[in-house]
């Protein structure tokens, strides 16, 4: 498991989780909750991440505390 700012442009992870109840209150405001299946698709300061049609910038502070795996292509 790594946390959402080490991934690339390009790569799909799942949300597996936050580090606090308030983490989660704020990303669930935004339509992103655990089990999600998100993209990277730009890291240019903020890393922009999509879901289905959702496209959402995550400041890199932020992006520390969203705990998420790494889907490969068997999965």
């Amino acid at each position: 498991m790594s946390n959402l700012n080490e991934i690339k442009k390009g790569q799909k992870v799942k949300i597996e989780g936050f580090s606090g109840d308030s983490v989660m209150c704020n990303m669930a405001r935004l339509g992103i909750l655990k089990g999600d299946v998100i993209t990277c698709i730009a890291k240019v300061g903020p890393i922009i991440i999509g879901k289905e049609q959702l496209k959402l910038a995550v400041g890199k502070h932020l992006a520390k505390h969203i705990f998420v795996n790494r889907i490969t292509e068997n999965n």
